[in-house]
């Protein structure tokens, strides 16, 4: 779980032109000091400062062999603030110093023409909770938004999951589970809403979103259960959902037509 330390590290990290430069030069390929040093123009006792203050702050690692070090961005099994930050920079940097949050105003402009909010539902794997969520938005949202989901962990799809929204008229057996880092940086979100635990804790940063709504819902895959009883679990899990979903479209209809009065 990410701290508040460890964002302040990593915002303090990407402040320096520099260091910006170094983290976009591995993008390609993993490399050492001197080629650093090389493709920035700057002294290895800089470089090596940069890489530094990098590694510290978990953007980057680094490994051995033999009297050289190589750097590469990090590869943490999870993804944390640290990938999301460099998911985000890759997005907006066209080969300069420059950031261009142009691109985030357009995608807003576009959504507000459309006048639809970009919804992103969030959960560990992409293989239930999130994906039930999305569906129900799709039918239910009343042409207010548009329905996304992602993992953290992505998986794929849960059969069951299959099975319990077709049983009331949905199908979702062409949907394939998506990685949180295939948006980071795509396009703006009027709302994050993470459904489970890990999601909420996993993912403290995710740039480009107005608001973030969290809604906890128990995991029917690793619930305490028999397997006979797993699927009345999935079930009881899609009806939650359903209701969750339904509730919050009524509501924020019913806030925007008071705020257009």
């Amino acid at each position: 779980m990410n701290t508040k330390n460890d964002i302040i590290n990593i915002c303090k990290a990407l402040s320096d032109p520099g260091r910006l430069e170094a983290l976009l030069a591995l993008d390609t390929k993993e490399l050492c000091i001197c080629d650093i040093s090389e493709k920035l123009g700057l002294s290895e006792s800089t470089a090596s400062r940069h890489m530094a203050i990098l590694e510290k702050a978990g953007l980057v690692e680094s490994r051995k062999d033999g009297r050289w070090r190589y750097f590469r961005h990090s590869q943490a099994d999870i993804p944390g603030a640290a990938q999301y930050a460099v998911a985000w920079i890759r997005k907006y940097i066209k080969g300069t110093d420059a950031l261009t949050p142009e691109i985030m105003e357009e995608d807003i402009q576009a959504a507000a023409c459309e006048n639809k909010a970009r919804v992103m539902f969030l959960c560990s794997g992409n293989s239930c909770r999130s994906q039930i969520a999305e569906a129900f938005l799709r039918k239910y949202g009343k042409g207010l938004f548009h329905a996304y989901s992602a993992g953290i962990e992505p998986k794929g799809i849960h059969p069951m999951t299959v099975k319990v929204m077709e049983e009331v008229g949905i199908d979702l057996s062409e949907q394939k589970a998506k990685s949180v880092l295939e948006f980071i940086g795509q396009m703006h979100f009027g709302y994050l809403i993470t459904v489970c635990n890990r999601a909420e804790e996993i993912c403290p940063l995710f740039p480009g979103v107005s608001y973030r709504l969290y809604w906890p819902f128990e995991d029917p895959v690793t619930a305490e259960c028999s397997e006979s009883d797993r699927l009345t679990k999935f079930r009881e899990i899609r009806d939650a959902i359903e209701v969750k979903v339904k509730q919050w479209v009524d509501d924020y209809e019913r806030k925007i037509s008071i705020h257009q009065k």
